[in-house]
């Protein structure tokens, strides 16, 4: 049994308590999936049990909900919970017995439990408590409500069910299907946070564009993102094969092959997208909301064009444009996702990438490479997700040719990219930070306070110094002086 797991068995085991592991830990163990995280009912009030645990196992105890009796059992930062990734063990008390407790749940494949103490017994068969059934629908793959009124409880549940069968490559079993449709308006009435989890659970999962798909066939993503949904039927021009919401959502289906190294072996297009070896831990890194790079990335693709149907012209010559989309894209994908409260970080990462999603294509004219400058003002500008926006650009592109795509075309696509990308980490390891005035002494020469500004100002310098055209302080002084009057002033910040 891993360390922790144990340890708080082993205090669960010397106080007498009737403990069972419960739900998503159990269905993953019989699908030989290693769980994250542990969910355990006791017959008994959580929370003070989990209070002594802690302190005797030296372990963190978090409140989730006094009032449910839901708390969680943590390593100290720092600390490795066990081996196997599990992250921390969320205790319950149970309520009634346990067959009552779960038949009360959401679907049969999570109404499953285990013994605490026998969860790892060495040798043993593993002794699975399963009034609804749950072990005969992994066998089918089917994701099968507990009860009738499963949804009624919780309307969350519609949503969990388009993201347990995404994740595990299930079905919703049709009686459970339509309870998801006939319960979706009530999912409007959800706390946006919960549905932020879900869906973000869905957008970061193995099969992204299978839970898109879900969702919008049993009209849930039309509430949770109606935004990209306006897209429906909105004709693009002849280099796109498909609209622009099936454009949007092709495109997550990219991303997701690009971040697939199976894919990137065994596609005869993936395979020439340009990588890197530490591109997969780049794209692993958390960012914020308990996100990865590659999960940020596909909502990134899934939002990128949904500025579209707002600013869509037809030109005199017929053509279809759709001037500003970027930009107005960036400032809906804010809306969004403050909707959804996601955290800043979140915000901010996605909506500069959907603002920039299409300057990595622009920085070269297609025939001759980007110059020095236009790069280093790329890396510069967009320099949080800089690398991320070249793919976000990449699979852009293949989802808007999609089975039209034309070898050659591609081939010399992908190099383009490619060069910046590789030009790109090259300028960042030899550029050297300006040696003429940093961020602080602008702000004392010119009484600046902290902010957008001084990096403006950064700006400016950093280009004229790139081109060439400043190499002395002094020369340095007279272009900062011209840049501060263009932007108001000094001093004008605090009045």
């Amino acid at each position: 049994m891993t360390d922790f797991v144990a340890a708080v068995a082993g205090a669960m085991a010397a106080r007498g308590l009737e403990a069972h592991v419960v739900g998503g830990a159990v269905r993953d163990r019989l699908l030989g999936r290693p769980p994250r995280d542990v969910d355990v009912i006791v017959a008994s009030d959580a929370n003070p049990v989990c209070r002594e645990i802690a302190v005797e196992i030296d372990a963190t105890c978090i409140v989730m909900d006094e009032a449910r009796g839901y708390m969680r059992l943590a390593p100290h930062h720092g600390q490795r919970a066990d081996g196997s990734g599990v992250r921390w063990v969320d205790v319950n008390s149970r309520a009634g017995t346990l067959a009552e407790d779960l038949r009360r749940r959401d679907f049969t494949v999570n109404a499953m439990a285990v013994p605490l103490g026998a969860w790892e017994a060495a040798g043993a068969p593993l002794e699975v408590v399963d009034p609804a059934g749950g072990r005969s629908d992994l066998v089918q793959k089917l994701v099968r409500q507990v009860s009738a009124g499963a949804m009624d409880d919780d309307p969350l549940r519609a949503v969990r069910a388009c993201r347990l069968a995404a994740q595990l490559g299930f079905e919703i079993e049709p009686a459970t299907s339509q309870a998801v449709v006939s319960h979706a308006r009530a999912v409007a009435g959800i706390a946006p946070e919960r549905l932020r989890e879900e869906l973000f659970a869905i957008i970061g999962g193995d099969h992204a564009l299978r839970g898109v798909r879900l969702l919008d066939s049993h009209g849930l993503l039309e509430l949770l993102l109606p935004e990209v949904c306006r897209g429906k039927g909105v004709v693009q021009p002849r280099e796109h094969y498909w609209d622009v919401f099936e454009h949007s959502v092709q495109t997550v289906g990219e991303v997701e092959k690009i971040l697939d190294p199976s894919m990137r072996l065994s596609d005869p297009i993936v395979e020439r997208v340009p990588w890197q070896p530490q591109m997969t831990e780049y794209f692993a890194e958390v960012v914020a909301d308990d996100q990865s790079r590659g999960s940020l990335l596909k909502l990134a693709a899934l939002f990128h064009d949904v500025a579209k149907p707002e600013t869509r012209t037809v030109q005199p010559d017929g053509r279809t444009r759709f001037f500003g989309h970027a930009d107005r894209g960036a400032e809906i994908v804010e809306d969004a996702l403050r909707r959804l409260r996601a955290s800043r970080r979140t915000i901010a990462h996605v909506s500069l990438m959907v603002k920039e999603h299409l300057r990595p294509v622009q920085l070269s004219d297609g025939v001759r490479p980007p110059t020095p400058r236009a790069l280093l003002r790329y890396y510069r500008d967009v320099a949080p997700v800089a690398i991320d926006t070249v793919y976000l650009a990449i699979a852009d592109y293949l989802a808007a040719r999609g089975p039209r795509i034309e070898e050659s075309d591609w081939q010399r696509h992908s190099d383009r990219l490619g060069d910046i990308l590789r030009r790109g980490f090259e300028e960042q390891r030899e550029s050297k930070p300006s040696l003429l005035f940093d961020g602080h002494q602008i702000q004392r020469l010119f009484g600046l306070p902290p902010g957008p500004e001084i990096g403006r100002l950064l700006g400016v310098l950093r280009d004229a110094e790139a081109a060439g055209k400043v190499q002395t302080q002094e020369e340095a002084l007279d272009l900062l002086r011209v840049a501060v009057r263009e932007g108001g002033g000094p001093g004008r910040s605090s009045g």
